[in-house]
């Protein structure tokens, strides 16, 4: 079986898009999961999503335990 022919996929260039850089401090951290602990504490995972396209996204993953 043969992957499909498509040159277009070499290439993350996105008609009518311009590139933008963000440093990771600059993006809010969204809470995605929270949870009551049986000694009382809290532990929470926090996420940053840097780059969201159709093909291709990245996460950067905090747990606070």
């Amino acid at each position: 079986m043969n992957p499909p022919q498509n040159h277009n996929d070499s290439s993350p260039k996105i008609d009518g898009a311009e590139a933008v850089f963000w440093h990771l401090d600059d993006i809010d951290w969204t809470e995605v999961q929270r949870q009551q602990n049986a000694d009382g504490t809290v532990s929470v995972v926090r996420e940053k999503w840097p780059i969201i396209r159709p093909e291709f996204l990245s996460a950067h993953v905090h747990y606070e335990p």
